[in-house]
């Protein structure tokens, strides 16, 4: 969490405030039946998460962070495409540009 907040020039606490918004968020839905063992994300992933929940949050931080910040490759491919979508088509439906994307991306893994 220092990295990143070194890197949106915030404090962490800002962070950490907003990743227990989202935790009381979750608390409050009524809870489904859990079958999958729980799985502790990465501060990579909550930042993609953040950003998927909150889109219009990319703009303050698409000059601050980089694809080449993410070690781990899925997360990187998504930022990457949440990048796309900023300077691209931010006036589409994100779900819908993901959903495309994705399956032109699995479609060319593929053919390949």
């Amino acid at each position: 969490m220092e990295l990143l907040s070194r890197r949106l020039q915030i404090p962490d606490t800002i962070i950490f405030e907003a990743m227990d918004r989202q935790k009381e968020k979750e608390v409050s839905r009524p809870k489904e039946k859990k079958t999958e063992a729980h799985h502790q994300l990465s501060s990579e992933e909550t930042l993609i998460g953040l950003l998927v929940k909150n889109p219009a949050e990319i703009k303050k931080i698409v000059k601050k962070i980089q694809v080449e910040d993410f070690v781990e490759e899925g997360t990187r491919k998504i930022y990457k495409l949440l990048l796309k979508w900023y300077t691209e088509s931010s006036s589409q439906d994100l779900e819908n540009f993901c959903i495309k994307n994705l399956k032109d991306e699995f479609g060319r893994a593929r053919a390949d």
